[in-house]
């Protein structure tokens, strides 16, 4: 039976928080090409409900690793009791580890995946990149030697991701949309470094054309062998899944480093912000919902070989 559940938690439903914003606009029409029965419920309580439909299946659970990892457990509770043979997307004992930063990069690091050292001396040795543990857009700083560190921060080496582009420097931060361990796109962000905030987010990136193509071409195309081989391997240790992994470029090595991780189905706010600008980019996968159906045909392609939705 082609059986894709998709649940999400009662305080963002199905949009995840900005999980999931434009993603069944485009995936479903893709899932029914293949025959595949798609069913939504925004919460736990209204998939308990209609259990009985679900006897054998994937659960694709949408939830925030903030605030969703208790919700996520009582679907899961409600699978092992319920459903004869299921596959659990996103399962709670993952998203305790990737909605943690200092849980993430010991995983990673212990599956050699390259991340940025964690340094944990009572004073900075070189410099040291400082972020809260938990949670994403937080309060960064960056320590210079000697200085002394937090005890209840995720302290990191400093990774240099700085490139030049007409005079000016950014600070450059890759994000790689995932399916498992597939790299279905690449997405260049940046701020000036003039800012003084070396953490970069889609928000903070200029809505300059030359600028991001640029940095997209000088940057992501030419690492983008190097991306593709560290997904396969973050794949390899987190399982199937839609994700994105945000990566730090070093300039003086040319190596990427993965900094964060996280479950997430589509680029909606990138999308948001270049769309003044999308003729005149060339990142395009961004728009129109391509990313997003890449993602649902190589979902069920990496399903099937698990023996579902066949």
């Amino acid at each position: 039976m082609k059986n894709l559940v998709f649940v999400g938690a009662r305080a963002h439903a199905l949009h995840g928080n900005g999980k999931a914003s434009t993603f069944f606009q485009y995936a479903d029409s893709v899932f029914r090409s293949y025959g595949i029965d798609v069913f939504k419920y925004k919460n736990f309580n209204e998939f308990e409900l209609n259990i009985d439909k679900h006897r054998d299946g994937i659960v694709t659970m949408i939830y925030n690793e903030e605030d969703g990892i208790e919700e996520a457990e009582q679907i899961e509770r409600i699978c092992m009791q319920n459903m004869r043979r299921a596959l659990i997307v996103h399962p709670s004992k993952l998203g305790r580890v990737i909605g943690d930063k200092a849980a993430t990069n010991t995983l990673l690091a212990d599956n050699g995946i390259r991340v940025p050292k964690q340094i944990k001396s009572e004073a900075a040795i070189g410099q040291v990149f400082s972020n809260d543990p938990l949670g994403s857009g937080r309060t960064v700083s960056v320590h210079a030697p000697g200085e002394k560190l937090r005890f209840d921060r995720y302290n990191t080496e400093f990774i240099n991701t700085v490139y030049p582009f007409r005079g000016r420097d950014y600070y450059v931060s890759l994000r790689a949309m995932c399916v498992g361990g597939t790299c279905i796109a690449i997405y260049t962000r940046c701020r000036p470094t003039e800012e003084g905030n070396p953490s970069v987010h889609t928000t903070n990136t200029p809505v300059d054309p030359e600028l991001i193509n640029y940095l997209h071409v000088r940057v992501a195309i030419r690492l983008q062998g190097k991306i593709i081989q560290v997904c396969e391997q973050i794949g390899q240790v987190i399982g199937l899944g839609f994700f994105s992994h945000d990566l730090l470029p070093c300039a003086d090595t040319g190596e990427v480093f993965i900094c964060e991780t996280g479950v997430k189905f589509d680029e909606a706010t990138l999308m948001n912000r270049l769309t003044p600008v999308r003729n005149s980019v060339v990142i395009q996968d961004v728009f129109n919902g391509v990313e997003i159906k890449k993602s649902a045909h190589e979902f069920v392609r990496a399903a099937n070989e698990m023996g579902f939705l066949r």
